[in-house]
């Protein structure tokens, strides 16, 4: 189910955007490498590429994360329409 069509999150210190499309969610997740906090913005898979051997499917899903702490606000749009919204508003408690 896609829950934004779109989500800019514009980084701070003029680093590139980060654009994801037909996204589905965002949640507070960890980069795998150094287990830092991030925010994980998850696409709607575009279907399934391969069978797994435990069965069933797995999708071909990127990892979008970002440090909360490099985010200056996030562009969300659905429908044509957009809000503006900054990290901690997204989530009530926003502290690892």
């Amino acid at each position: 189910m896609v829950k934004y069509d779109k989500v800019r999150v514009h980084f701070k210190e003029g680093r590139e955007k980060m654009v994801v499309e037909k996204v589905s969610g965002l949640a507070k997740s960890h980069f795998p490498e150094s287990g830092a906090p991030s925010l994980q913005i998850i696409e709607v898979p575009s279907g399934p590429i391969t069978e797994s051997p435990l069965g069933g499917s797995l999708f071909d899903m990127r990892l979008n994360l970002a440090r909360p702490s490099e985010i200056e606000y996030l562009l969300l749009e659905k429908d044509g329409e957009q809000r503006r919204a900054k990290v901690e508003d997204l989530f009530a408690e926003w502290n690892w």
